[in-house]
């Protein structure tokens, strides 16, 4: 497969063998800013100007929007389950390093 955006909003999936068009998304506002497949490639994530993130089914084709976003979006990825797991915890350990940081008694 072959996926790419461009300025005019779509998002484009094309058979590389052959070159036929399978698939195209449309932004419904600008261009996409972003993509990221899954993975194991069954789904591809494209973000952009239309403050939402597009979910591609690379199977069926099959696309739905998330609607969960107040600005352009720059970047989106997919995150494994071990992935988040260690994200939560170096997140958890700076909170505690800045809890200590802020709450520690003023030196005069």
């Amino acid at each position: 497969m072959l996926i790419f955006t461009a300025f005019d909003g779509f998002l484009r999936i094309y058979n590389y063998s052959n070159m036929k068009p399978l698939a195209c998304v449309k932004a419904d506002f600008g261009a996409f800013n972003c993509m990221t497949l899954s993975k194991d490639q069954k789904l591809l994530a494209a973000g952009g100007q239309d403050d939402s993130i597009t979910i591609v089914n690379l199977n069926n084709f099959s696309a739905f929007k998330l609607e969960i976003h107040k600005s352009f979006i720059s970047q989106c990825r997919f995150f494994q389950p071990q992935n988040i797991k260690k994200l939560r915890r170096e997140h958890l350990a700076k909170l505690e390093k800045m809890k200590k940081k802020y709450n520690s008694p003023k030196k005069d």
